[in-house]
């Protein structure tokens, strides 16, 4: 069964969300200097407080051969004792910045016990929606207020008619 939620001015999902939300776009400045600085061309990567993930352009794949470890769905990892990732890691802990993981929905649910789960987190103007599906019943632990699956799909779509029209 699925339901749909808004997470309410107080809920530990909003706050944690919105400081995941800040946290992402601090990082993705400090990936563009680091990038920048370090001629690094790659345009999609993944981060964490240990290692740095690129995938790898034609220039990179030169510049950082000896540097770089085979790439495994199209990302290559920084070998941990690289010059590269020491760089990173200096860099992170020079700007004061822990990389914060995507709030996890089902941690904020009550009487779950496994099985297939589905979830759905974002925010539109503000307000945090998400959505949780569990083979079981459940309850929120948080403070989530319900909405109807109508509802919820309709500020999907309007806010997707609306970057329509900005676009």
């Amino acid at each position: 069964m699925e339901k749909f939620y808004i997470a309410e001015e107080g809920s530990r999902l909003r706050k944690d969300y919105l400081e995941y939300i800040e946290n992402s776009e601090q990082v993705r400045k400090v990936v563009n200097k680091f990038f920048k600085e370090f001629g690094i061309t790659a345009e999609a990567y993944y981060v964490n407080n240990k290692s740095l993930f690129i995938v790898a352009t034609k220039e990179d794949k030169e510049k950082f051969k000896e540097q770089l470890c085979k790439p495994k769905d199209e990302l290559s990892r920084f070998k941990a004792n690289s010059k590269t990732t020491k760089e990173w890691l200096k860099t992170l802990k020079s700007n004061n910045l822990n990389i914060l993981s995507r709030p996890s929905v089902p941690l904020y649910f009550n009487r779950w016990y496994g099985g297939r789960l589905s979830s759905r987190l974002f925010e539109i103007e503000g307000v945090v929606y998400c959505s949780f599906c569990a083979e079981q019943e459940f309850s929120p632990k948080d403070k989530l207020k319900e909405i109807k699956a109508s509802e919820f799909f309709k500020i999907i779509e309007d806010y997707n008619e609306s970057l329509k029209k900005e676009g």
